[in-house]
Parts: C-alpha cells; sequence; structure tokens
C-alpha cells in the first residue's frame, strides 16, 4: 500500500472510532417479553396545567351557539385556526390555560379544568353547556408543541395533537437522527409549577420507558447531544477548517512524493 492509501486508511479508521456503533442503536439492552406500563406516569402525562392549550369542540342544537363556541378557538380569541392549519397554527389552536388553571368559553365562563385530564375536561363541559343548551356533544384533547434541538435531525418545533406524545415520536418527527448523536444524552428541560427542570434520559437503553420524562408535556424543550464526530466536523466546528487544511496539506505532500519518485 501507498503513503496515499495509508493516509486515507488512518483518516477513515480515525473518523469511524468517533461514533461506536453501540451508540447508534436504540434500547441496546431490551430482551424480547413485556413489561407492566407505570400507569401514575401515564394519567400525570394526560393531565392539564396552567400554560397548556385544551381544544374543545362542543355541538349543539342551535347553530349559532356552535359557531360561537367554535370563535373561542379562533385567532382572534385563544389563538386556532380553521382549515389547512400550519404546525404554527396547530400548535395554538384551543384554549389557553391561564396561571390559575382556567379557561374561559363563551357563554358558559370560566372554568378550572388543571389537573383534569381531556376526557374529564369533556365530561365537565358538557354539564355546564347542559344547562344551556339540550343534548350537547363534546370532545377534547390537549395541543400544543415541544421543541427539538440538537443532533435529532430536523431542529424545530413538533406539534402535540393527541393526548400522549412521547420523547421517540418528537425525535423521529424532527427527521432523520443524526447516527453520531449521543442517545445516551438526551436532555428534556421541563416547567413545573414556576420552576425549570433539567432531566437527562438515555434512549438506548430500555430504562426511557420507566421514565417520567418518556411522555412529554406542552412546551417540553428537547437537546440530543451531538456526537463528538458532528462536534468535531460540524457545519460551525472551528476544527472543520482545520481538518480541512491538514488534509490539503497531506494531499499536497503525497503529490510532492509521487511526482519525485
Amino acid at each position: 500500500m501507498n503513503a496515499a492509501g495509508i493516509i486515507l486508511l488512518c483518516t477513515i479508521l480515525f473518523l469511524f472510532s468517533c461514533a461506536p456503533a453501540k451508540q447508534a442503536i436504540f434500547f441496546n439492552n431490551l430482551q424480547p417479553g413485556k413489561d407492566t406500563l407505570d400507569q401514575k406516569i401515564t394519567e400525570a402525562t394526560k393531565r392539564i396545567y396552567p400554560g397548556d392549550r385544551v381544544a374543545i369542540t362542543i355541538t349543539t342544537q342551535n347553530s349559532e351557539a356552535n359557531e360561537l363556541f367554535s370563535s373561542g378557538m379562533n385567532f382572534g380569541g385563544n389563538m386556532g385556526g380553521g382549515g389547512g392549519m400550519n404546525n404554527i397554527g396547530a400548535m395554538m389552536f384551543g384554549y389557553l390555560v391561564d396561571k390559575n388553571g382556567e379557561i374561559e368559553l363563551p357563554v358558559v365562563g370560566k372554568l378550572t379544568v388543571s389537573g383534569l385530564t381531556p376526557e374529564e375536561v369533556s365530561d365537565y363541559v358538557k354539564l355546564k353547556v347542559s344547562k344551556f343548551y339540550k343534548d350537547p356533544s363534546v370532545t377534547s384533547f390537549l395541543s400544543g408543541r415541544v421543541v427539538v434541538l440538537g443532533g435529532s435531525g430536523v431542529q424545530g418545533s413538533v406539534p402535540i395533537l393527541n393526548n400522549r406524545m412521547t420523547i421517540l415520536e418528537a425525535v423521529a418527527l424532527s427527521g432523520v437522527v443524526d447516527p453520531t448523536a449521543r442517545r445516551d444524552r438526551v436532555w428534556v428541560v421541563r416547567e413545573k409549577a414556576g420552576l425549570r427542570d433539567y432531566a437527562m434520559v438515555d434512549l438506548s437503553s430500555r430504562t426511557i420507558f420507566e421514565s417520567e420524562y418518556y411522555y412529554l408535556r406542552n412546551n417540553d424543550l428537547i437537546y440530543v447531544e451531538p456526537g463528538r464526530l458532528n462536534t468535531f466536523l460540524g457545519v460551525n466546528a472551528p476544527a472543520r477548517n482545520l481538518f480541512g487544511a491538514i488534509v490539503s496539506s497531506l494531499a499536497l505532500v503525497i503529490s510532492i512524493i509521487a511526482i519525485t519518485q
């Protein structure tokens, strides 16, 4: 093997040594079998908290009332959208739960919904609306977004359009995961009762399914730490230009050696 081949081989070995194959695999220690779901964690994530948005659809036999209830979730009211909503519209769709845990519905007025599940909100709202309109139909679901940053792929906001989004769904929806990303070092930043909580989870381990951060809440921020290779050769990494200069210099040296032989 000539000098050029040796240098090229060493470079390839160096690059691939930065990202062990095991690091690129989800759930390294997962074995076939069954686990019991932690119902406390599951139920907690389905409950509504101040700062959340809850989409409530109310249908009565009165068409004017239906329009009035729908207007409460439009951009002119609590922010929302009609047909063809984009991601921003979807993330802002629904009644905003204020700091007191309340929402305000047309006709009905203020209702305390903090701590309730969407199903419980439906029953509660139906009870209140029944005082004004006969046999209303009510459905509700959580609406909001989480933010994904780091080595997870396409960075940005991911809308929550169901009552239970997992961290794996959020990472998957954010785009193709960088194969060098640190799946064992994923940060979740969450606001709880006016405090900011920082937690680190390991997506490469089956323990993620037992974590209270497996199910996400509205406004959670997920940061996937980039791998060493990404940090070394990323677009904005200072070492990228240095690495390019070294490779160019080696190429020049190889060319000179080839000419003089």
